[in-house]
């Protein structure tokens, strides 16, 4: 099985911290919307069996009409052996959202809506430069079960400035009430050449401290729990049967596509990414030299990747799978770093499988930096 995900580079607003490849043009949507359908055509032959996942991600996928859509899953379905079952996932914004839509959406076969709420206060997302208001975010999930979605996610960010008196336990006692399927927490983090990053430069805005990251991220965590979501990677939570397949892919290691400039490939020995420039992404699909980079992964490189990715999840890693990989030298070092770890409390082993402890799932970097193999 593999995953496809197609990266739509476009927004109405670029966000205060978001450092994505996005455009805020749409002079050459035409013209990117063809060479993304060529660049599918042109790589089916890298897959080789079932396709279990479709991830339409940005950028604002949503600011693409219902026939854009169409011809690109289209096209997916001609040119890819697509699981009955498959997930198919259209990340959207609140001021996007309408019943039409969302209902048009479905039936092309969308069953998975991932919207980018991030907050539900007014002034954070003012601060944000979201072009929606809480209202709106809240008005947006009922519309998308009116159009038939039972798979809904949205992602939350957390670790906002103290100036703008968040509560953020009120935030999250609105998000039980609205009875979701999945969320994606990340950390407020501080991209070069945001507009975040110019503001911290001027002393116009002050982070948070660590202790302040892992208060609110405690916080929700503990909410999310007491509201039956299970946690299963650092910064996903979900209800019972809902994880992502999408997501679970990278972290699981299968291989998938990515399809438009900046889309990063993955396929178990190499990763490839294509070019962050949506001109040149044009003329080189169009010219049928596709412009990419290509990383050659080592042993020790796929051996870090699994630690990583292990490292966040409740799936943990194979012990076995890293030492197939190594030397003698290189399997001591890693043993007793294992050990170490598990003697300060921060990892579990059950036979095989190398799991972080739950409760020090917050610091899974941090472990993940420890066990690295140099």
């Amino acid at each position: 099985m593999a995953g496809i995900y197609i990266h739509i580079p476009y927004c109405m607003k670029a966000c205060t911290y978001c450092d994505f490849h996005f455009s805020t043009s749409l002079k050459s949507k035409d013209k990117l919307l063809e060479a993304i359908v060529s660049e599918i055509k042109i790589r089916n032959k890298e897959i080789n069996g079932y396709i279990s996942s479709i991830y339409f991600g940005g950028g604002t996928p949503s600011i693409l009409n219902i026939e854009e859509i169409d011809r690109i899953i289209s096209c997916i379905k001609n040119n890819y052996n697509i699981k009955s079952n498959v997930e198919l996932t259209i990340e959207a914004n609140p001021e996007d959202i309408n019943l039409k839509y969302l209902s048009s959406l479905f039936l092309l076969g969308v069953n998975r809506l991932s919207i980018g709420i991030q907050s539900l206060n007014d002034d954070v997302l003012e601060w944000m430069n979201r072009a929606h208001n809480s209202s709106d975010a809240l008005s947006s999930v009922k519309t998308a079960k009116k159009a038939g979605f039972n798979n809904i996610s949205i992602d939350l960010i957390y670790g906002v400035p103290h100036k703008f008196n968040r509560d953020w336990q009120a935030e999250l006692e609105l998000i039980k009430d609205i009875n979701i399927q999945h969320i994606s927490a990340y950390s407020l983090t501080v991209e070069k050449k945001t507009a975040l990053d110019y503001q911290i430069k001027k002393g116009l805005i002050e982070m948070l401290d660590d202790d302040g990251f892992s208060s609110e991220y405690e916080i929700m965590r503990n909410s999310l729990l007491e509201d039956n979501f299970m946690q299963y990677e650092v910064s996903n939570f979900c209800k019972q049967g809902f994880e992502s397949k999408h997501n679970s892919s990278y972290w699981k290691s299968i291989p998938y596509l990515g399809i438009g400039p900046s889309a990063h490939s993955y396929d178990e020995k190499s990763r490839r990414w294509n070019v962050s420039n949506n001109n040149k992404y044009i003329v080189g699909v169009l010219s049928n030299k596709l412009n990419f980079q290509t990383e050659v992964l080592s042993n020790i490189d796929i051996a870090n990747e699994i630690i990583l990715t292990g490292t966040r999840t409740i799936y943990g890693f194979s012990k076995d799978k890293i030492i197939n990989l190594l030397n003698n030298n290189q399997i001591d070092s890693f043993l007793s770093q294992v050990d170490k770890l598990i003697a300060n409390n921060y990892l579990t082993k059950h036979n095989d499988i190398i799991k972080v402890n739950l409760k020090q799932n917050f610091l899974s970097d941090y472990i993940a930096r420890e066990l690295f193999v140099v």
